[in-house]
């Protein structure tokens, strides 16, 4: 998120038996995110609504948004908290850290982040962290009974209006096989007018309707 008010398409594709795929449009405001369900066309006006770390899931043509929790699986390995929040600098701090060997060329700083409270999702993550490039390359999730939930690896990075963007984000969950889900990342861009309606827990029926259109 280089921008303080963005939006972005996000794609889903899970390798599970049905291969399934889903889109959504994602926008973001300050440390707010509404996602917005594109595809399948059945769930097309769902939202999920994102405030102070709860989250409100809005099913289109029902009257009340509901109150879910973030770890909830959103589309095969992805939860929602993945799509709608993944800030390290403000929800962790760094216990540790250490340089380690990626190949015979490149080297890694492998991060221990614990959450700075109980409402952050996941209470730890191993971060690795490529030297020289600063990029993000693979994370480690865990619960918070200390057991490895999925890993993550940031397989694809763009540069847009001089900002570096990662465009996709590989899972594997150990809690389901080793199934694989692939978040690819299009359309991002600078929302300079974002509605305030957007990110108000009341206003997301009349939310649904305008963004079904």
């Amino acid at each position: 998120m280089p921008w303080p008010q963005m939006s972005f398409v996000a794609s889903l594709v899970d390798s599970g038996i049905s291969n399934s795929n889903s889109s959504y449009q994602v926008f973001f405001q300050d440390h707010k995110a509404l996602v917005a369900c594109l595809a399948p066309s059945s769930q097309k006006g769902n939202l999920l609504l994102l405030l102070n770390n709860e989250m409100w899931l809005y099913i289109h043509a029902t009257q009340q948004p509901m109150k879910i929790t973030p770890l909830q699986r959103l589309s095969g390995s992805v939860s929602f908290v993945d799509m709608a929040r993944l800030e390290w600098t403000q929800d962790y701090t760094i216990e540790g850290y250490e340089l380690v060997k990626l190949d015979m060329s490149k080297e890694a700083y492998l991060l221990h982040l614990r959450a700075n409270g109980q409402a952050i999702s996941y209470q730890k993550i191993n971060l690795w962290i490529e030297k020289g490039s600063n990029r993000p390359i693979k994370e480690e999730v865990f619960l918070s009974s200390n057991k490895l939930y999925k890993t993550l690896f940031f397989t694809k990075y763009q540069t847009i209006e001089g900002k570096e963007i990662n465009m996709e984000i590989a899972f594997i969950d150990y809690f389901n096989k080793g199934k694989k889900t692939l978040l690819q990342f299009s359309k991002p861009q600078i929302e300079k007018h974002l509605s305030a309606d957007f990110f108000l827990k009341d206003k997301l029926p009349a939310v649904s309707n305008e963004l079904s259109k």
